[in-house]
């Protein structure tokens, strides 16, 4: 990120703050971009794109690991595994502006 060493404590400190919620930012993000940039719609419908990406882990205690299902046409590959889901939506517009990046399981936060 560019940040100075110093910096990085810190910025541990905000994402472990109970001043926030990651809804209510998401929601000022969200209102933010629709005011700022030309979004398409279909049929007056926000048009979004979203991907994902499973990753296995070896470490069985960080953060966010869970035993996942891997449906692979690769019979080498356990179907089961401990992993991380990492998932982004965007909105679509003249350009393409991130909205979230989290780690989750297949739920909607």
């Amino acid at each position: 990120m560019g940040l100075a060493p110093s910096s990085y404590e810190l910025l541990l400190n905000f994402f472990q703050a109970k001043s926030w919620r990651l809804g209510e930012v998401m929601l000022q993000w969200m209102q933010w971009c629709q005011q700022s940039f030309d979004l398409v719609y279909v049929q007056e419908r926000l048009v979004c794109i979203g991907d994902g990406i499973k990753v296995p882990k070896e470490a069985k205690r960080q953060p966010g690991l869970k035993w996942m299902h891997h449906s692979s046409q690769n019979n080498n590959k356990p179907n089961r595994f401990i992993g991380q889901h990492f998932g982004c939506i965007a909105f679509v517009a003249f350009c393409v502006k991130s909205i979230s990046g989290d780690i989750t399981s297949g739920s909607i936060t």
